[in-house]
């Protein structure tokens, strides 16, 4: 079965590449080995170990008689292991690609989230043709790239950090070299310069958000360095917003049997939190060597907000070539630019609901639906594309975050998709497949869809629900520290007071629980319902530990623990988001209920330290000897005053360390 493609790591939904590699999709995650810079994208491999990499550098002689750093043998190779020289900042640097040695390897730190850099490559010491240049991170979710660009002698290249952290740059010629280097003979043969220079922070243009199922087009001009585009929108708490990034199209005469020389048109969208310096969805879409005579890409997520505030939509058109002079651009350099389309999707509030009026069309061709629907429940959408002659119709349900509930679906006219929403606000999503970036002749893209609501989760085997006692609030952070090394609990480097909020659950019972429907709610606000629900189909094996987080995007691992985060949408004070909306101010406590509203445990904050910036956690005593007398005792005790302990918290492992059971 086809999918749509999800970009690993990023959370990016390709529309470009809706279909199997044939049809325009890459899928680019750690796991994937021997593909080419040279063919529009680095991939790099998870066995790579950056932080152990041992020193490797050398006096270039031909090349200003500074050291660089060398790989040793390919990038794409499986059991490489990379050196990487870490760069002082902005400045200027030598290096010399080697036989044996393709890709140069550098490590740079960027201290300051939202960072606008200028990397330019000059290859004029030596003899190469052009340089290839990577820029990326290796994140917990795998790669992400944020530039990849053959840089002529001399370009420019913008990069825009949106995270602060260490950042990798491989250095690539990559025509002359192409994966494997020719051999060299004298020093200086192929030195080359990258001088790295900050640039003043960006300021995006304004957009407005259009009315639902309206959209707001606009066009990126891209200069000849791929200029950056960076606009902003005033979100709104469960806003829905698409963003399509449409390059114009490029054409060459014909392709060459090696697949080297083909046109270069990407797109990469980024939205970003500039308040919490936390990106909120990227798509990256990259053009294979096969697609032939045309190389138009779309970059296209969606994304719910989850809180008020200005959102950044950063457009990256970051592969600029057009080795055919004759087709429309100049050899080496393509100009282009990338109409950006703002979309709000259709409302689809009450369900069941049927829309049969809209299309799709050139211009248009994909459809989006918001729904409204609680996660201990299901949804299911069919289409129908018959109507419009649509051959190679998809249906598929989107999380607010852009990630894929279950799977997606389609059919030679017909499709139907069923799934539990992971929060509140659920997208719909409607999109041929073939016809997806040049719609044939002759389709008119008429289509019906209906959505509708399936009451309740289905059991599963071999689980049960939980009874009162079965499923214990071990710990519980309801007031973090103001501080990144004592207050992020959950490790996606931004401190938020909601956000770091978690609460721990452990299954103390013999067997498999079926969480779905069981909810948390603050005591303090049970009348406006719980502040998480557990989506259908999630269960908890015998001993194991789940942890829910208020919000933001928890990072790394837990533990053995599942993690989830708040996905309700009400009023927390005077903000409406998705939160825990734990509160120190006034003393009140965290229920934990059944799929029926039965209370099966409450964890009270009566008699605790209203402001403690850590958490409490269940202790055999008052007064714990040491670490391994907590985790699932009756007392009440903060976390760094337990003997030996300094840690303020410990989201799904036990004190002592170690998983649960």
């Amino acid at each position: 079965m086809k999918k749509f493609l999800l970009i690993a790591g990023l959370s990016g939904l390709l529309m470009a590449g809706c279909g199997d590699d044939d049809d325009g999709g890459t899928v680019v995650d750690a796991s994937q080995r021997d593909a080419r810079v040279g063919d529009g994208g680095m991939v790099v491999d998870s066995s790579m170990n950056m932080a152990d990499a041992e020193a490797d550098a050398e006096v270039i002689i031909g090349c200003g008689n500074l050291a660089e750093a060398e790989t040793a043998g390919s990038m794409n190779t499986n059991n490489t292991t990379a050196t990487a020289q870490m760069l002082a900042g902005p400045g200027s640097y030598r290096g010399e690609l080697q036989a044996g040695n393709d890709v140069d390897m550098y490590a740079i730190n960027v201290a300051t989230p939202g960072t606008l850099m200028r990397f330019v490559g000059n290859s004029t010491p030596g003899n190469m043709v052009d340089i290839n240049l990577n820029v990326f991170s290796l994140g917990a979710g795998g790669l992400d790239r944020y530039a990849a660009q053959p840089l002529e002698n001399g370009a420019r290249r913008d990069v825009f950090f949106p995270r602060a952290g260490r950042y990798f740059v491989a250095i690539e010629d990559q025509r002359s070299f192409d994966g494997t280097p020719p051999t060299v003979s004298a020093p200086g043969t192929f030195c080359y310069q990258l001088v790295i220079s900050a640039q003043p922070a960006p300021t995006p243009t304004l957009l407005t958000v259009p009315a639902a199922g309206a959209t707001t087009t606009m066009t990126h001009s891209v200069g000849a360095n791929g200029a950056l585009g960076f606009y902003r929108v005033a979100g709104t708490p469960d806003t829905a917003v698409v963003v399509n990034a449409a390059a114009q199209a490029a054409t060459q005469s014909a392709v060459p049997a090696d697949d080297t020389r083909y046109p270069d048109v990407d797109t990469i969208v980024t939205l970003w939190d500039p308040a919490r310096n936390v990106v909120l969805n990227q798509n990256d879409d990259v053009v294979p060597a096969d697609v032939g005579v045309t190389g138009n890409t779309n970059s296209n997520l969606a994304q719910v907000l989850s809180r008020a505030g200005d959102v950044w939509i950063i457009v990256d058109h970051f592969t600029l070539r057009n080795e055919d002079a004759a087709a429309g651009g100049a050899a080496g350099g393509l100009q282009t630019d990338v109409t950006l389309t703002l979309e709000r999707p259709i409302a689809a509030a009450t369900l069941p609901f049927t829309d049969a009026t809209h299309t799709l069309t050139a211009a248009t061709a994909a459809r989006w639906y918001l729904v409204n629907q609680a996660p201990n429940s299901r949804v299911t959408a069919a289409l129908d594309g018959s109507t419009g002659n649509l051959t190679d119709v998809g249906v598929a349900l989107v999380d607010g975050e852009g990630g894929f509930i279950g799977d997606d679906a389609q059919g030679a006219a017909t499709a139907t998709v069923t799934g539990s929403p992971l929060s509140d606000r659920t997208l719909v999503l409607v999109a041929p497949f073939d016809d997806l970036i040049k719609p044939a002749a002759g389709v008119t893209g008429a289509y019906s869809v209906n959505i509708s609501a399936v009451a309740g989760c289905a059991a599963i085997a071999g689980a049960t629900a939980p009874t009162a006692g079965q499923l214990v609030m071990n710990e519980v952070l309801f007031d973090p520290d103001s501080a990144v090394a004592t207050g992020d609990s959950n490790k996606d480097g931004v401190v938020d007071v909601q956000d770091d909020e978690f609460v721990e659950l452990v299954n103390t019972s013999a067997g498999t629980l079926d969480l779905g429907g069981v909810s948390l709610a603050d005591g303090e606000g049970t009348t406006m319902g719980p502040r998480f629900t557990f989506t259908c189909g999630t269960t908890l094996a015998a001993g194991a530990s789940a942890v829910v987080f208020g919000g933001g995007r928890p990072t790394g691992t837990f533990g053995a623990a599942e993690v989830f985060t708040g996905n309700l949408s009400l009023i927390c004070g005077t903000m409406t988001n998705r939160s825990l909306c734990l509160s120190n101010n006034v003393m009140e406590s965290v229920i934990l209920s059944s799929a029926t509203g039965a209370t099966l445990s409450t964890f009270a904050f009566t008699g605790l330290n209203n402001n403690p910036n850590t958490a409490y956690v269940r202790c055999a005593s008052a007064t714990p000897a040491n670490a391994a007398a907590c985790d699932m005792g009756t007392n009440l005790v903060l976390h760094n005053t337990i003997p030996t302990v300094t840690a303020r918290f410990s989201p799904g492992t036990k004190v002592a360390g170690g998983n649960f059971p």
